[in-house]
């Protein structure tokens, strides 16, 4: 049985959640650090641990890389105003 839960919430900062399944507990963390020159930096971790963690991390790691890479490419559309209401990264920015 696979269980979500919303992790932790600074707000404007960062957020994460985790996904635990038999043996393995997986959290993914997403941050944001302010640069001087202004903008930000996002930081997107995923975290296994458990007794499973080190036969699950290498099997998923080409997926991992490849959601995490959506992800960003997403958070990076939406943060520079580049998405359609369908929130397509890519797609016209919303009027």
């Amino acid at each position: 049985m696979v269980r979500d839960e919303p992790g932790e919430v600074d707000d404007g900062r960062s957020f994460s959640w985790d996904c635990a399944s038999s043996g393995v507990r997986t959290v993914v963390e997403q941050v944001l650090t302010p640069r001087v020159a202004g903008g930000c930096t996002a930081t997107l971790r995923v975290i296994h641990h458990g007794p499973a963690a080190r036969l699950v991390g290498p099997v998923l790691n080409r997926l991992t890389r490849r959601y995490l890479r959506t992800e960003a490419e997403g958070l990076k559309a939406r943060s520079e105003g580049r998405c359609s209401l369908s929130g397509s990264p890519g797609a016209p920015a919303m009027p």
